[in-house]
Parts: structure tokens; C-alpha cells; sequence
């Protein structure tokens, strides 16, 4: 665990997922690595009213990515969130706990800009065909029948 705290090591999203701590490991996380910038947000989180819950669980989620990316929050941008998203999106269709929290806090502080988290994941209009394959047919009769 101590390599994690340092940076030498930068673990994958499966690793973080499965990483299960003793006692209250992810705050020496915040502690460590990015203390003033998650002072800041925590300081956010009060100011949007936030429950302790969802400060805890964003706070969560933003400790993960900076296991991840060894970057502060302060330089999170759009990339960090979709690489979680897409890492959370390979076992279930579901938003990642605490990245929608996580991205209003850093909204607030000025860190990420433009649309909130669930406008920025929403697909829009697809075609057929890109309805189609989001079931994962392989290309052939089937799929195409499926397409007309």
C-alpha cells in the first residue's frame, strides 16, 4: 500500500474495484497525495450542501483517479472521468459510484467546465445499426435482418 501512497505504482481500475483497505486508508489517499486541493473541495461539498455521504463517496471516487492518473484533482480533466466511466463500463451499463458528485465539485471550483456529468455521457441520437451493436452481435445475417 505504501507504493500506492507514493506513486510508484499506479494501479488499474480492476485493481482499485477489487482493493479493499483496513479502516480509513483512502483518506490517508487525500492526506498524502493532494491535500490542499481535497481541503478545497471538501470546503466545495459543504458550500453545495452536500450530504456526508455523497462528499464521502465523491471524495472516493476522486481518490481513485488520482491512484490511477498520479495526477492532483486540480488537473483532472474530461479524460480522467471517461477513462473511469469506461473502466466501470466494461463489468455493468451503470455510472461509477461517486463520479457524479465528483465531477459537480470540481464544476464548482472551475476545474472541469461545459455540461454536468450526465449530460456529457449521454449518447444522443444513435442510428439502428449503432443500437444493434451495443448488444455485441457479431457482423452477419442476424445483425443485418436486425438493422433493416
Amino acid at each position: 500500500m505504501g507504493l500506492l501512497l507514493v506513486g510508484a505504482v499506479l494501479p488499474g481500475y480492476e485493481f482499485l474495484a477489487a482493493f479493499r483497505p483496513a479502516g480509513h486508508w483512502y483518506g490517508e489517499v487525500r492526506t498524502v497525495l493532494a491535500p490542499a486541493t481535497f481541503a478545497r473541495l471538501a470546503e466545495r461539498a459543504t458550500e453545495l450542501g452536500m450530504t456526508a455521504s455523497t462528499r464521502d463517496r465523491a471524495m472516493l471516487a476522486l481518490g481513485k483517479i488520482v491512484l490511477h492518473t498520479g495526477l492532483d484533482p486540480a488537473e483532472f480533466g474530461v479524460a480522467e472521468f471517461d477513462e473511469l466511466h469506461a473502466a466501470a463500463n466494461r463489468h455493468s451499463a451503470r455510472t461509477p459510484d461517486g463520479a457524479v458528485p465528483a465531477w459537480d465539485l470540481l464544476r464548482g471550483l472551475g476545474i472541469l467546465a461545459g455540461l454536468n456529468y450526465r449530460e456529457h455521457h449521454r449518447p444522443g441520437q444513435q442510428s439502428t445499426a449503432e443500437l444493434v451493436d451495443g448488444y455485441g452481435l457479431r457482423p452477419g445475417q442476424v445483425r443485418d435482418v436486425l438493422v433493416r
